[in-house]
């Protein structure tokens, strides 16, 4: 083959070897630009995630009461997580709230004006608040098989709770401290105002307001005097179901710190360490 045929499968060889020498050196600046972003973004601490993840998400543009409302959880916790996921202790969140719930409802009970019931209901709000997410977070992370099938019957119970059990319960201890006060100050006199009021647990007796209006005006003053202050102090009897709760967060939390600490239910490290049992 005469050199003039060879030139220009030459010059097309240099031309190839050029080009993979310039794609062999991209993939070297690309191997030490991954290399170098592995090495800022490592993990080496629950801080240094928590970080991370707040970095994430200013760069998203996500504002912290956008994602509370997105993931059900309180803008005070996500700070805590951002700060350091190892903060984070949910029954510990739980019990505290019930010692606030407890401190609220006993407050609501002695308030008096305007300012003091507003405090003592901020108090028990403040406590009240934290209850459905951090249930719904420890539900979600320790019974993740469950899905939205758990957190749903979750709720359901809760509010069947609430709607069946707790309003006539309250109302039904409201309306018995009435009756002790009215027996206690006006002997025999509640017995011609009363009416017998069928609930979950039974019946109770409450005030029949038509029955009232029977008495005299002095007597109607009296009663009221006597049932209004009576029925807010059943508020402090009410302590006794958050002071209930109080003990069962407090031998969660136990239980927890019996096992090494809360942790997440973690499905896939699970049944990779199934995967890896011998005669699997």
């Amino acid at each position: 083959m005469a050199l003039a045929d060879t030139k220009p499968l030459i010059l097309k060889l240099q031309a190839l070897s050029s080009a993979i020498n310039e794609v062999k050196h991209e993939l070297a600046s690309s191997e030490s630009q991954n290399s170098a972003a592995i090495v800022e973004y490592q993990i080496h601490s629950p801080e240094n995630l928590g970080a991370h993840l707040n970095a994430r998400r200013k760069v998203l543009g996500i504002e912290l009461a956008t994602l509370e409302l997105q993931t059900g959880v309180s803008v005070s916790t996500l700070k805590r997580v951002f700060k350091n996921p190892e903060q984070v202790k949910f029954s510990t969140v739980l019990a505290v709230c019930s010692a606030l719930a407890i401190c609220g409802l006993f407050a609501l009970s002695q308030a008096s004006g305007l300012a003091m019931i507003f405090a003592a209901a901020t108090l028990y709000g403040v406590g009240k608040t934290f209850f459905w997410p951090t249930m719904l977070g420890i539900a979600a992370e320790q019974c993740p098989k469950g899905g939205a099938l758990t957190l749903n019957a979750l709720a359901g119970i809760g509010m069947l709770s609430a709607g069946i059990l707790g309003t006539p319960l309250i109302g039904a201890m409201q309306e018995d401290s009435a009756r002790e006060a009215i027996e206690l100050q006006k002997p025999g006199l509640y017995a011609k105002i009363a009416r017998e009021e069928p609930y979950f647990f039974g019946t109770y007796h409450a005030i029949d307001p038509d029955k009232l209006k029977t008495l005299d005006p002095l007597h109607q003053r009296d009663i009221q005097a006597i049932a209004t202050p009576a029925k807010q102090g059943a508020l402090a009897r009410m302590t006794v179901f958050p002071a209930a709760m109080l003990l069962c967060y407090v031998a969660l939390a136990l239980h927890f710190r019996a096992k090494g600490g809360y942790r997440p239910v973690d499905l896939a490290g699970a049944e990779k360490a199934r995967e890896s049992e011998p005669g699997m």
